[in-house]
């Protein structure tokens, strides 16, 4: 049989809710508490929510996409989502986010996101690493940080890879057959997930 899109459902009401798994991203142009949910092969976005990004709903093309408790979900389209790993716009991840109308989440990112962001789980110290953040020589100022938030995004994310010039690159891959774009580099950034009510 086909694979179909399998989402996690889960009540919105649930006593459990501080289990779930949260990360606080810029979606869009809004820093939103963004469901991590990797037991979802694709990322949700209520109705309501999609309406304030004004982006051009497309049609759903795709198969049924069935809740983990059998329930199938009404795709109203799929709309383009740019997710800001952090203050940079380098650290952009987008996704193609299905649209629903009754859903219990402003925005769900499953595993569409989350492999390409990186995203690595600690459970026992509740934080999400993006494992997966290009750090380039240009993204030296802040996208935009004029979004308020209750929680903020770790400091140590924001710190920015210095400039290596050709000749430093090519005496350090001297021998060597991979590659190395000019001022890259590669960082971890951990988001903390914990709910404040």
């Amino acid at each position: 049989s086909p694979m179909r899109p399998v989402v996690t459902e889960i009540d919105a009401h649930s006593t459990r809710d501080t289990e779930l798994i949260y990360a606080n991203l810029k979606v869009e142009t809004m820093k939103m508490r963004c469901l991590i949910d990797t037991g979802s092969m694709v990322s949700i976005v209520r109705k309501d929510v999609a309406d304030t990004f004004r982006k051009e709903l497309k049609p759903y093309k795709g198969g049924a996409v069935i809740s983990a408790t059998g329930n199938k979900f009404n795709i109203l389209g799929e709309v383009e989502l740019s997710i800001y790993l952090n203050d940079y716009f380098n650290d952009r991840i987008v996704v193609y986010a299905l649209v629903v109308e009754n859903f219990s989440f402003e925005v769900l990112l499953g595993n569409d996101f989350n492999r390409i962001a990186g995203v690595s789980i600690d459970c026992a110290n509740r934080s999400v690493s993006f494992r997966n953040i290009g750090c380039y020589s240009q993204a030296a100022k802040p996208y935009e940080n004029n979004f308020s938030s209750d929680e903020e995004i770790a400091n140590e994310t924001r710190k920015r890879c210095g400039v290596r010039n050709e000749t430093r690159i090519s005496k350090l891959n001297k021998g060597k057959s991979s590659k190395l774009q000019k001022g890259t580099c590669r960082k971890t950034a951990k988001n903390d997930f914990t709910e404040s009510t």
